[in-house]
């Protein structure tokens, strides 16, 4: 099995800057399982939510992160809801570690800026949102993972820097 780290979370929690930054630092890649769906669909991710709908986004994301349990890419950013789907969960525990990078909402919505790119944040409504986003999702980010790193609590150095710990006792 390829030696694998998913990093799960809330938008905003710094899911993809810490692939990024492990990815350098390790000198391996890395990938983005919303940047392999919109490359497949050919729109960003509110405008498959907006044409498409939720349900087509999620089953591409489920794709995505199949193939990506399939190949060589040993550092993975997923989106937020890619935990939600039980399949997606088990995949990602048979093919690799599952970091949550956990974040409070106020940290959250500070990173997020601009809900226009955020297909689930309603724009007259965002802390509304994102509390209820968060709540909803932290029971399934618990459970899915096996390693948890409060995102809030250090700079990116010092996250990356825990991921690489994580990465060396694989």
């Amino acid at each position: 099995m390829t030696r694998r780290i998913w990093l799960i979370g809330m938008m905003g929690a710094g899911k993809t800057t810490a692939a990024a930054g492990l990815a350098t630092r390790l000198g391996v890649e890395w990938v983005d399982t919303d940047d392999l769906v919109t490359g497949h669909a050919g729109i960003s991710v509110a405008e498959i939510f907006e044409s498409r709908g939720e349900a087509v986004f999620r089953h591409l994301e489920s794709a995505a992160i199949t193939a990506v349990s399939e190949s060589e890419t040993p550092i993975v950013a997923t989106g937020g809801g890619a935990v939600l789907d039980e399949q997606n969960r088990e995949v990602m525990k048979r093919s690799g570690t599952v970091v949550w990078l956990r974040a409070p909402a106020t940290i959250l919505r500070a990173r997020i800026g601009e809900a226009a790119t955020r297909p689930l944040l309603g724009s007259d409504s965002i802390d509304t949102d994102l509390d209820a986003l968060l709540a909803a999702r932290t029971e399934v980010y618990r459970c899915a993972a096996d390693a948890i790193i409060e995102s809030a609590d250090y700079d990116r150095r010092a996250i990356v820097d825990q991921l690489e710990v994580l990465w060396n006792a694989l």
